[in-house]
Order: C-alpha cells, then structure tokens, then sequence
C-alpha cells in the first residue's frame, strides 16, 4: 500500500504567534500532517519555538538553523493521526515579535510512522543533503528555504528529479522576508540513498539556508 498526497497549503506572517486553518479530508486512513517551517529573524537564537494543531503539539522532526550568518532557521513538524473532516488552526510560535515566518502544511495517508531524516545548509552556490531511506515503499517530504525578495527560488530537485510539489511564498523584502518550496518523492526499494539539492544563481546564494528531508513509512501488502 503506498502513502497517498491529500491536500496542500501554504501562508506567511509576522510576530510572536500566527494561526493557518487546515482541513485534512475525512476519512483518511491513518493520516499525517507535515508542516514546514521557514523563519526569518533579527539576531534571535531560536525563531520558531513550537507548532500546533488543533492545539495538540507537533513534534519536530528536522530542524536547520545558520543564525549567525544570514539569521535564517528551517524546521519540519509532523503529527500522526490528526484529526480528520473539519477546520482545526496550525498555530505557529516565536520567540520575538519580529520573526518573519512561512509555512508550508500538507497531508499525506496510509502511514504507519517516520523513517529517516534530517537537513544541510549554508551560504553557498550548491546545498545539498543526501538520505537513506529505512523502508521501501516510503514517501519523503522536503523543503529548501531562504532569505529572498524576490518571488523565485533555486530549483529543489530529489536525486535529479525537479520537486512535484513547488509552490513557494515570499514574506517581506530581502533584508526581513524568507521564501520556500517543498515536494514529496516516492522512494522504491529500502536502503537507497538519494540527495535533494540546489543550485542558486550568484544572488540567491547569498542568503541560502537549509535543506530537510523527512521519511514517512508504510507497511507493504503483498
């Protein structure tokens, strides 16, 4: 049994907390929600503090942070077994009223649990993270975020693949906003390792942050 895409969405804001309504489909079997997470600060250690839904605290799964360079953190918030068939909140926290943050929420069924994950960045030309998947079958979120005005982003591809899922937000300028993009990728065979990446033009490159990758595992029927 595969691990099947349900529904999308996306929005930015500003300020200690910020609130995103999101319906997961009724009836999904075994469902996950997924939210990444892009902020943007000025000088503060730690940007996004915690996630909700419904007011049930998601656990984090992957997290990247170049703070002291470009002031940039990413993070990935997975919950299992949300709730299913009405409006529940994604409730957003910071640590500092002047946080720049984007999120991107998707929901995904028939998933049993995670497998592996994990995340890379800098300030570079080239990112990239490589990651093996633990089981066949899988389905792997990621996400590549960075400090930009400007609504375009580097290509995110996964092992050469250009990301199925591209949408990408822009809050504030160069100097406060972030923008990001995230896809999913069914994996085949367990114990492969694949790499996420971009390449940023000489201008992007200059805020890049990180990349995450995050594994969702289901069990096989024959």
């Amino acid at each position: 049994m595969s691990i099947l895409y349900d529904t999308f969405d996306f929005t930015s804001g500003q300020g200690l907390s910020f609130t995103k309504a999101f319906t997961i489909t009724a009836g999904l079997a075994k469902p996950i929600l997924i939210v990444h997470v892009g902020s943007k600060d000025n000088g503060s250690a730690t940007y996004v503090t915690g996630v909700t839904y419904n007011g049930v605290a998601m656990t984090l799964g992957a997290q990247y942070s170049n703070g002291a360079v470009s002031q940039m953190s990413s993070h990935t918030y997975y919950l299992l077994n949300p709730p299913t068939g009405a409006s529940h909140n994604v409730v957003v926290s910071t640590n500092d009223n002047k946080t720049t943050t984007v999120i991107m929420i998707a929901s995904y069924y028939h998933v049993d649990g995670i497998g592996s994950n994990g995340s890379n960045g800098g300030i570079s030309a080239t990112i990239q993270f490589s990651l093996t998947n633990t089981y066949a079958k899988s389905l792997v979120t990621g996400m590549f975020c960075n400090r930009r005005g400007a609504a375009t982003l580097p290509e995110f591809t996964y092992d050469a693949i250009v990301t199925a899922r591209g949408t990408q937000q822009v809050s504030g300028n160069n100097t406060t906003g972030c923008a990001m993009c995230m896809g999913d990728w069914t994996n085949g065979a367990s114990g492969v390792s694949t790499t996420a990446g971009v390449t940023a033009t000489t201008s992007e490159r200059q805020s890049c942050c990180g990349i995450e990758l995050f594994e969702m595992r289901t069990r096989m029927i024959i």
